[in-house]
């Protein structure tokens, strides 16, 4: 178990202030040895700095982040979809509630390396248009694709085909939706790769994506 002391500020683009929490906790290192944790903040869209500082106390070691990040806005009415939240694992909630989203237990990765080859990931969908039964009908499209070889594809051949893809049709009763997936890494390369969800509003044709970089290493 460690005991760890952290303090963390967010301040806007006036510089005001707006969230500040320090405490010291006690956390169990996963398999890997390492500490993960979740800290909540309720924020308006906008651009906020973040500032980070964690004490190790029975290892005396200390780190400090600084860094600029932006919430997003998610108007009324409008399709959206989350940033993507890649995960160690997603499972059935069974109490750890700063890890709950909804019915599930998300552990995040945030070192954003896998060597498995299984990327488990959580999203939520916003503005879904109901019809007149009230019920949802959307397409979800997640594909793996390799960074470098995006790189090199020239222009004129359009967008390469991802490694590693997968499409299902789901629909709802509600204007918006929690979801998750394991996207098998069989058929991907060792390397940068970029993980791409979309989601298409099969009622109104609208679609919205959103894309995130983690890397994939051959086990020791």
């Amino acid at each position: 178990m460690a005991i760890v002391s952290r303090s963390i500020a967010l301040a806007d683009s006036s510089f005001t202030r707006v969230f500040r929490r320090s405490d010291r906790v006690r956390l169990r290192p996963d398999e890997d040895g390492d500490i993960i944790d979740v800290i909540r903040a309720d924020l308006e869209p906008g651009l906020y700095h973040l500032t980070l500082r964690i004490h190790d106390i029975g290892g005396g070691r200390l780190t400090a982040i600084e860094e600029d990040i932006e919430v997003e806005a998610y108007p009324d009415g409008e399709l959206g979809l989350s940033d993507l939240f890649l995960a160690t694992s997603i499972n059935d909630y069974e109490g750890a509630i700063r890890f709950r989203r909804g019915r599930w237990e998300v552990i995040p990765r945030p070192g954003r390396t896998y060597t498995r080859k299984v990327v488990p990931f959580y999203y939520e969908i916003y503005g879904l248009t109901m019809n007149s039964f009230g019920q949802t009908n959307y397409r979800v499209t997640a594909g793996v694709r390799h960074k470098e070889g995006r790189r090199r594809r020239p222009a004129f051949l359009g967008e390469a085909k991802p490694e590693v893809t997968f499409t299902f049709d789901q629909t709802g009763d509600q204007d918006w939706e929690r979801g998750q997936l394991e996207l098998d890494l069989t058929e991907a390369k060792y390397g940068t790769n970029i993980l791409t969800l979309s989601v298409m509003d099969l009622q109104t044709g609208k679609a919205v994506a959103k894309q995130v970089e983690f890397d994939y290493q051959e086990p020791e």
